[in-house]
């Protein structure tokens, strides 16, 4: 009972063959008015064709049902289903529900017999076959109707879509790796893919707008989707279980799904349109069928030309606007799913890649109705990738460079030009000039000049180095590109020589003005103070005047001369003050070949600074011991002139310090002093500043820079006026006061400029600190101006780390804060005899001269009362006389018996070494002025002023 669908001959049909049994069967038991009540048992066939079929819509075609009563037929519906093989029948797929996975699309039935009926069904996929048969659709109580066989139709090809998960790389310089996924809807038989890949340029006036010396290149990625590719292919590396190949599938096993979930919520929402909202399609006549309508976003505004060959290129029609010279087109086989590029690509640039995908084309395609349908893929999968920099791309040519100093105006500046580099990682944006002194190895942080492109293009392709001191330089550059800085050049080399800033003629002319009107003031000094001091001075008064007789300045050649054809100029060593020093050797009377030290004057220097040059070696000739460097002869005979000095072959105590220390030293042999070392050296030093306080000098510039090393480790006082260009950072300008070394000067130097040699123990107790440490910077870490407020405030350094008992002992000493309490040289030469050389005690002055001018004043005094004595003390004090230097002004006590103090005339002793023509002008106005200190000249005493000028006063 009750199967509406079911007809009662397929029940009799079923009667029959379970036999006898069921034969007798009444019509309460098998009902005939509820079983196939509903369908049409008495079916006959229709005969149904397609007549046109396209990439996703079909039009069947057949003949009306004739039946006997029309209003009974109440239409037509056509089922269809997706078939990939071809044994569908009725009842695949049928469910209890009564669902059988058939789509539906119901025709209305005519009046007429006479006109085919014809039903369109849209919404096909393309390259899809599909099942079919049509039936009538009558009244539930009427049992004829009619049935078409099931049928088979194929859609023709359709345009394909994108290929998925695009994904590019770029490892090296040269190639491009490119990856990807078939389409989701080939929509035919994929023949090959299609690469379009084009390079996109970077205006360099664009670059020009923004200065890169103050931002620096952003070298990331310009494309998000580089970025994502370069995520891509990352993986882990600190991990010794991953591999390469192991980070990436996941990566795109992921994405993958994550596409897949995209396009199915695309294809619901476009099923659920598809069901719900249904449009009635007007024929022109008066056949009206319903269908249903699948959105789809379909663009056919794309041609793509015929071709059935798989091998065959396809010329894409691209558009116009996006045709350059740079793209280029590259055709892929359909079995492969990556492709890299390595032809007629550029470094560091970076490319647009368009991906299409094309299918065959089959027979009878290129139908009418069927004709603009593209066997390519309309859309394109698309990214952008950068290739990577190519090393040594941004080196500059180093023939290119060049150091020129012809065509600046001003003698302290240099202009280096070069050449662009040539095929650079994308455009240079920026220029590095480091330049140096040759031989300032402590310089660890060079100078470096940033130049823009801009820059570098206005100044015709150079740039010119304004107010560099003079001196031998090196200097290399760099270009920096987009893709970061290159490498540095090999180092090339200039010279700035030192120009004097004066003619010889201004220079005289200014000299002449000077002394006139020091003149006309003395005289108005000297007028006004005899008016007032006539009456008042008594009898005994003693006017002292200096150079009665007029003798020349100019220097004259005495015993020390030496012939200019018995000095030997070799390599040389250094510059110092006035000039090159070189290392040469001198022949002597008798053939012996001593090795020395020549130090010269620039011959385009003035007769001042001459002068000077010689001037010192008039210093040097009254030093005579063994640990004072001495001096050999002067030839001021002819230009240049030389001074000969006793050369000391492994330079100055700092540098051999420096080259001692286990980081620095490139010889294996080269170890750091021992405590014996260095108990030697400074007993040493200690015996040749005892020679200069004996000789009542005071050196003022006391420190390991100033002590020189010679061939057999002996430690030597000397190298006046050589070190302080070589060691500047270690001097200090205090404002209206020339260069001092701040770090080595005593409390009373720094406060009140009183310079004694007690001021030299201090400055050798800071001698003794830098050799434990190995030539380390005394209070290192501090500025200048804190150091002198430490230093004034009573502060002293703190004992270094492993520095022996003895030694620091030895420098607290030296460091105390009264100036009296402090050891003389003498003393402190005795502290250390026991750790001195062998042969000390024959060639130290200790031992030798000062032993015996002890004895003899010790014998001297044998005979004397203590009244006697005490006034020998105290005469002997006022014979000491102190010197200060305040405001660069010599400044003179000359004991209790003496006039008051007085100002003497103002000698700058504290400029540089450069300033020591000025310094000798002085110093001679000095001399003829004495008579104000009213001091007899058997009262001068000599300062050593740390240029190497010997300054005497009263």
């Amino acid at each position: 009972h009750f199967n509406p669908k079911l007809c009662i001959y397929r029940i009799k049909q079923l009667q029959l063959k379970l036999g006898d049994k069921f034969k007798n069967v009444d019509d309460l038991e098998v009902a005939p008015n509820s079983n196939g009540d509903k369908i049409a048992c008495k079916v006959s066939k229709l005969n149904v064709s397609t007549e046109v079929v396209t990439s996703n819509s079909v039009v069947l075609n057949w003949s009306p049902f004739s039946h006997y009563d029309t209003r009974t037929l109440l239409g037509y519906v056509v089922y269809y289903l997706e078939a990939p093989f071809k044994n569908v029948s009725l009842y695949d797929g049928r469910d209890a529900c009564g669902g059988d996975g058939w789509k539906t699309d119901d025709v209305e039935s005519t009046e007429t017999t006479t006109v085919d009926l014809v039903a369109i069904l849209t919404g096909l996929k393309p390259y899809t076959q599909y099942a079919y048969y049509v039936k009538t659709y009558t009244m539930a109580s009427e049992s004829n109707g009619a049935q078409s066989d099931i049928n088979y139709f194929f859609t023709m090809p359709g345009t394909p879509s994108p290929p998925q998960n695009l994904h590019v790389s770029s490892n090296t310089a040269d190639s491009i790796t490119i990856e990807w996924l078939p389409p989701a809807e080939p929509n035919g038989q994929i023949s090959q893919y299609i690469i379009k890949y084009t390079s996109i340029n970077i205006s360099g006036e664009s670059l020009l707008k923004r200065d890169y010396c103050q931002n620096s290149p952003d070298t990331k990625d310009l494309s998000e989707s580089y970025i994502s590719v370069k995520e891509h292919i990352k993986y882990d590396n600190d991990k010794k279980e991953n591999c390469n190949c192991t980070a990436q599938p996941e990566k795109k096993q992921s994405k993958i799904k994550d596409e897949q979930q995209i396009q199915t919520m695309i294809e619901f929402e476009n099923n659920l349109q598809n069901i719900l909202y249904v449009k009635t399609i007007n024929a022109k006549n008066d056949n009206v069928t319903k269908r249903k309508r699948e959105v789809t976003n379909y663009d056919p505004s794309a041609e793509f030309p015929n071709s059935t060959d798989p091998k065959t290129k396809i010329s894409l029609d691209v558009d116009k606007n996006m045709e350059n010279e740079n793209m280029k087109i590259v055709y892929v086989d359909s079995n492969q799913l990556s492709y890299t590029l390595n032809e007629n690509l550029t470094h560091y640039t970076t490319y647009n890649i368009e991906l299409y995908v094309c299918r065959q084309r089959v027979k009878n395609e290129n139908t009418e109705s069927n004709k603009i349908i593209s066997n390519c893929s309309v859309q394109k999968a698309m990214t952008t990738v950068k290739t990577s920099p190519k090393e040594s791309a941004d080196r500059i040519d180093p023939s290119t460079i060049k150091a020129d100093r012809t065509n600046t105006t001003n003698p302290n500046s240099i202009k280096i030009s070069w050449k662009e580099p040539e095929g650079s990682n994308g455009p240079i944006v920026s220029y590095h000039l480091e330049y140096k002194k040759v031989g300032d190895h402590l310089n660890l942080n060079p100078p470096v000049v940033c130049i823009t492109t801009q820059q570098y293009q206005q100044s015709d392709f150079s740039h010119t180095l304004s107010n560099v001191a003079p001196g031998n330089y090196s200097f290399r550059l760099r270009a920096t590109s987009l893709a970061g800085n290159g490498e540095y050049t090999p180092y090339n080399y200039f010279e700035i020589e030192e120009v004097p800033s004066i003619t010889t003629g201004q220079l005289m002319l200014i000299i002449l003005m000077v002394i006139g009107i020091i003149c006309a003031v003395i005289v108005l000094i000297f007028f006004v103070l005899h008016r007032y001091y006539k009456k008042k001075l008594a009898a005994t008064t003693l006017f002292v005047t200096c150079n009665p007789d007029y003798i020349s300045c100019e220097y004259q050649a005495d015993e020390w001369e030496i012939p200019r054809d018995d000095v030997e100029v070799l390599e040389p060593l250094g510059r110092g003050s006035f000039g090159m020093v070189y290392r040469g050797n001198w022949k002597k009377k008798d053939n012996e070949i001593i090795p020395c030290a020549i130090k010269t004057v620039t011959e385009n220097n003035n007769i001042t600074v001459r002068h000077d040059f010689l001037s010192e070696a008039n210093v040097m000739k009254e030093f005579c011991t063994t640990h004072v460097v001495r001096l050999y002869g002067v030839v001021s005979q002819g230009q240049p002139a030389y001074v000969l000095m006793e050369l000391m072959t492994q330079g100055d105590l700092k540098t051999y310090l420096l080259k001692h220390r286990p980081e620095m030293a490139t010889d294996p042999s080269l170890k750091p002093p021992t405590l014996k070392d260095t108990l030697r050296m400074a007993i040493e030093i200690a015996d040749g500043m005892s020679y200069l306080s004996f000789k009542k000098y005071v050196h003022r510039d006391l420190a390991a820079r100033n002590c020189m090393v010679s061939e057999h480790n002996i430690v030597k006082v000397g190298d006046f006026g050589l070190t302080r260009d070589i060691y500047q950072t270690d001097y200090y300008r205090k404002d209206s006061e020339g260069m001092m070394p701040i770090r080595w000067m005593a409390p009373e130097s720094l406060k009140s400029g009183l310079f004694t040699c007690f001021s030299d123990v201090w400055s050798y107790g800071v001698v003794l600190w830098e050799m434990v440490t190995l030539a380390a910077q005394p209070y290192r870490g501090e500025v200048d101006k804190n150091v002198i407020s430490y230093v004034s405030s009573g502060g002293i350094m703190e004992k270094p780390d492993n520095c022996p008992d003895i030694l620091y002992d030895c420098m607290k000493l030296c460091w105390r804060f009264k100036a009296s309490e402090r050891p003389t040289f003498a003393e402190i030469v005795k502290m250390f005899l026991a750790c001195a050389r062998p042969d000390f005690a024959k060639m130290s002055f200790y031992h030798n001269e000062l032993q015996s001018e002890t004895q003899r004043l010790d014998a001297s005094e044998n005979g004397i009362t203590e009244t006697e004595s005490s006034e020998r003390e105290r005469k002997q004090i006022e014979r000491d006389q102190i010197t200060a230097v305040l405001e660069n002004q010599a400044h003179f006590w000359g004991g209790s018996s003496l006039p008051v103090e007085r100002l003497a005339p103002k000698a700058n002793l504290e400029e540089d070494d450069d300033d020591d023509e000025d310094s000798d002008n002085e110093l001679q106005q000095s001399h003829i002025e004495n008579f104000v200190c009213k001091r007899p000249p058997n009262g001068y005493m000599s300062i050593h002023n740390g240029n190497g000028i010997n300054t005497t006063i009263c």
